[in-house]
């Protein structure tokens, strides 16, 4: 998995902290996730990068 090192960013948000439980599919949280919302890791993983990329644009577009 690729990791994002923006140097301007410090922020840890609830995205970063799914992607990070989201890094070994067999840990508990993990887990718990995939059967708990009937997704598999690889989907977890794409949704929440899309909606940070959405997020991201939407920022972007009201700071400019």
């Amino acid at each position: 998995m690729s990791r994002d090192h923006r140097p301007a960013s410090r922020r840890v948000g609830t995205d970063h902290l799914l992607l990070a439980l989201l890094d070994d599919a067999a840990s508990t949280g993990a887990q718990i996730l995939t059967r708990t919302a009937q997704l598999s890791v690889c989907s977890w993983r794409s949704n929440t990068r899309s909606a940070r990329a959405r997020s991201s644009s939407t920022r972007a577009s009201v700071v400019a």
